[in-house]
This record gives structure tokens, sequence and C-alpha cells, in this order.
């Protein structure tokens, strides 16, 4: 199945993708957004969540970006599926992360 397909497996607002990233559905799994006041809370939640997942390492930097490979490196036509996908799982946390934050938090 291709990259771009429908999810594989889906289940308590998170979904797993054939190519092996997770979406998190975080206004599914965590009831209240982050306000001023639950900070404390908030974030125990959240690393617990992204720790369960296995995608603690995109936030606090124990799972760096791959170096891309130069084009020269690759096969002809071919893509850096390692880099690619690894940028991808990133800003699919950094949404997960955006859903959960009440709008007075929102970049603006």
């Amino acid at each position: 199945m291709a990259a771009d397909k429908v999810p594989a497996n889906v289940s308590a607002g998170t979904t797993y993708l054939d190519n092996g990233l997770i979406y998190i559905n975080s206004a599914a799994i965590l009831s209240v957004k982050l306000t001023t006041t639950n900070y404390s809370g908030r974030r125990a939640q959240f690393k617990a969540l992204l720790r369960g997942y296995g995608l603690i390492g995109y936030v606090d930097g124990s799972k760096p970006c791959p170096v891309p490979l130069p084009p020269r490196k690759r096969r002809s036509g071919s893509r850096d599926t390692v880099y690619e996908l690894w940028k991808r799982q990133d800003q699919l946390v950094l949404l997960a992360i955006l859903t959960s934050l009440s709008e007075e938090w929102l970049p603006r």
C-alpha cells in the first residue's frame, strides 16, 4: 500500500499508518486542553502518551533527524524514505501537541 493511503489500523484516537507512522488524535485521548492553570498535569499526561507510543524522542531530542542522503547517493529516481518518514512523524507529533493546546496557547 502506498505511503499516502488510508490507515491500516485505528484505535482509541490513534491511527497506525501502513508506512509505520503514528497519528495521535490528542483531542480524542486527552479530554482537557492545555491552559495556563493545568500545565504540570498536562505535561505529565503528554509525556506518558508520547513514551507509550515510542515518540518521545521526537520531542526531547533523543531521536534526532537523520541526515538526508545527498541525491548522488540515492539510486536513480529513489527517495530518501528514512529521512522523509522521520520528518513526517515529527510533524504528526507537532500536530498532536498543537491540537492539545487551548486557544490562548496557540501560535498566532
